[in-house]
């Protein structure tokens, strides 16, 4: 009896999520298909719900003519790597593309669209995406 409702509990057991990605290609294709492609470093992040709001202070944007002119970023994702939010480094530096759905709502990534940063820089310069510095 006690067997059967071990067992029991396994099935009962919620499941984890996971964050599976296709490799993410630095083409051109790439560049044009999301709304802005920036490399930024989290500066705070306040969890709503499933999804964290990240306040993102821009240090580099090659694509995003709307993020060009701006210091920080609003960037909504899941809460955690493992449901595909985002996941900078120890100093809290990623790259990624964003986008926007609708045009009108929070600007948005996810860990399938993070890079690296110097794989994206160099993406950036071979296909003629001008790099605008970040303020400060």
């Amino acid at each position: 009896m006690l067997l059967a409702l071990g067992a029991l509990g396994l099935v009962a057991a919620p499941s984890a999520s996971a964050c599976s990605c296709v490799p993410l290609v630095l083409n051109k294709q790439t560049f044009k298909r999301w709304d802005a492609a920036v490399v930024g470093r989290v500066v705070s992040t306040k969890p709503r719900g499933a999804r964290a709001v990240h306040k993102v202070r821009l240090l580099r944007v090659y694509r995003g003519a709307r993020l060009k002119k701006r210091r920080f970023v609003r960037i909504t994702t899941a809460r955690h790597g493992a449901s595909c939010g985002l996941e900078p480094d120890r100093n809290g530096r990623f790259a990624a593309f964003l986008y926007k759905r609708p045009r009108s709502g929070p600007w948005r990534t996810n860990l399938c669209l993070q890079a690296d940063p110097a794989a994206m820089r160099r993406a950036a310069k071979k296909l003629g995406y001008a790099r605008t510095l970040g303020c400060g």
